[in-house]
């Protein structure tokens, strides 16, 4: 018994073949298994059975692996509408993919990628692609898919909709995030020890000097790329709707790469979680120099348990807490001296330095920072203003309003440098603005996901790896001072088009911009690139 091929009309299919013996002579018995999908994988579709496999040497058959992602099937009709619209895409959309393919392939960051098991690879690079250069919903991608230079770089993707979440699905299995995260340590320590992040323009403090890597960990709250899975029309019959979700996010000190995360559809994440994920990281070789926590996660409670582990923790005092309102009563009046002051890129805040004991028996000595932000301040200033017109305030009434406003504090379980507490204040911001978060409550908007925990957790190795890459992306072109951000680099290359001519793509002229963007990323924009034609252009 053997399997036999044949080709027609550009797919293949198969016929399990039996030699019998009938009458004193050997004839052979056909009997279809249907299209092959994948040869050496040995799956198979037909109507009778569906999708499925069949193993010749015991003949049997079976269910496809759980990481093989189903062709979507193409009717007559839609085939006649795609050689009608087939003018409309001889026009690809070219400039920021293929300025993303070069740059990814210059990080070297698609044999991490890879690693990831999931049986089109394909499907899987296009769709990251898809995360990194637009912000648009994922049920969109098929259309960018169509008509962009995607396509031709990866031409056995499913960009569906409904394989985006088959693919999120699989890619969100926990094999995969060991998987991934293991591949991707050792590219991170491959770039420190090997200089590599010199030769991408980034400088690191010195940190292959160590075998471990500094990282920050941070409390984060809001939903990371939550426009990608937005859905029209939503059935909430089939859907899980949430607003709330938390994680920790771990970055490199030195770079603020991303390293790490943990999330939770929880309303709080609790000391216990903080503290797995800290040993955890350091496991790794992941050395956690600080935690940096929202306000409303701190309480007298966590504090001793961090501390009674040796978690070094950075967090935010609320203005409501009774270590704000001391600190305020004794030092608000002494905060705007010349010593306090700090100039940080271009902003003027005043810091003091104060001692303040946490804790449930108020027995650990730990350092607080009662800021002043200037900008902050005068910002409050107009809303005061128009306030106190309004209510009909008094002259004191303002006065005591206006001590309030721009203040904050920070409350450090280890010393910290004034410089360093302002950046702290800000990279969480930043990070917000990596992951495409919308912190405010009031605006942010829900997660639609379908039944099915392992989509959001395959959304989340998405976002993660887009992450990384927009964070490597700017830290190139803030170091060379380029006055536009990752948004408006992409949205410039985007409309540097090609043109599909038989077997060439025709690329159009950069413009200045364009031009000044491959110079600055050490990319080459070729005039022509050599095309196979496909079938659905003939």
């Amino acid at each position: 018994m053997y399997i036999t091929y044949c080709k027609k009309n550009n797919f293949v299919y198969a016929s399990k073949t039996t030699s019998i013996r009938v009458d004193g002579k050997v004839v052979k018995k056909f009997e279809t298994l249907g299209r092959v999908l994948d040869q050496e994988r040995s799956i198979f579709m037909n109507r009778e059975r569906g999708i499925f496999t069949y193993d010749v040497k015991t003949d049997t058959y079976g269910e496809p692996p759980a990481d093989f992602v189903a062709p979507v099937p193409i009717s007559r009709n839609k085939k006649k509408a795609d050689n009608q619209n087939n003018f409309s895409r001889l026009v690809l959309r070219f400039g920021d993919v293929f300025f993303y393919f070069q740059f990814i392939s210059s990080l070297k960051l698609f044999d991490v990628i890879n690693k990831i098991n999931f049986s089109n690879k394909d499907t899987l690079q296009a769709l990251i692609c898809y995360y990194v250069i637009t912000s648009k919903p994922n049920y969109l991608a098929e259309t960018w898919y169509e008509l962009s230079y995607a396509r031709i770089l990866w031409p056995c993707a499913n960009m569906s909709h409904y394989s985006i979440y088959e693919t999120l699905s699989l890619i969100g299995k926990e094999e995969n995030n060991h998987i991934f995260f293991d591949s991707y340590y050792e590219f991170i320590k491959t770039l420190v020890n090997n200089d590599e992040f010199q030769s991408y323009d980034i400088s690191i403090n010195n940190e292959k000097e160590t075998t471990m890597i500094s990282g920050i960990l941070m409390d984060i709250e809001g939903i990371p790329y939550a426009s990608k899975i937005e859905e029209p029309n939503i059935n909430n019959s089939n859907f899980v709707i949430c607003k709330d979700f938390k994680f920790l996010f771990a970055m490199q000190q030195s770079t603020g790469i991303p390293l790490n995360y943990r999330f939770s559809l929880d309303n709080v994440i609790v000391a216990t979680t903080v503290k797995e994920f800290f040993f955890q990281l350091n496991k790794m070789g992941i050395d956690i120099k600080y935690s940096l926590l929202d306000a409303g996660y701190y309480n007298k409670s966590n504090a001793d348990e961090l501390i009674k582990y040796k978690i070094p923790f950075i967090t935010r005092i609320a203005n409501s807490h009774t270590i704000f309102k001391d600190t305020f009563d004794n030092y608000r009046s002494k905060l705007e001296t010349p010593e306090n002051c700090v100039l940080y890129k271009g902003r003027i805040f005043y810091i003091q330095t104060v001692e303040v004991k946490l804790g449930l028996n108020h027995d650990h000595l730990a350092y607080g920072y009662f800021c002043l932000d200037l900008t902050k301040q005068n910002g409050d200033r107009t809303k005061l203003t128009e306030e106190a017109i309004d209510q009909n305030f008094s002259s004191v009434e303002v006065h005591n309003k206006f001590q309030t406003k721009g203040l904050f504090m920070l409350v450090a379980t280890n010393p910290i440098a004034k410089t360093s507490v302002i950046e702290f204040y800000f990279s969480k911001n930043q990070i917000e603005d990596l992951l495409k978060i919308n912190s405010s409550p009031n605006n942010m908007l829900p997660v639609h996901i379908i039944n099915n925990k392992e989509i959001l957790k395959g959304h989340m190795i998405m976002s993660f790896i887009a992450a990384v890459i927009n964070k490597i992306l700017s830290l190139r072109l803030l170091n060379h001072k380029i006055n536009f951000n990752i948004n408006q680099l992409f949205s410039t290359l985007e409309y540097q088009s090609a043109f599909i001519n038989r077997d060439q793509l025709i690329t159009s002229k950069p413009t200045e911009i364009m031009n000044e963007i491959y110079e600055l990323f050490k990319i080459k924009c070729p005039v022509e690139i050599p095309y196979k034609t496909n079938d659905d252009l003939q």
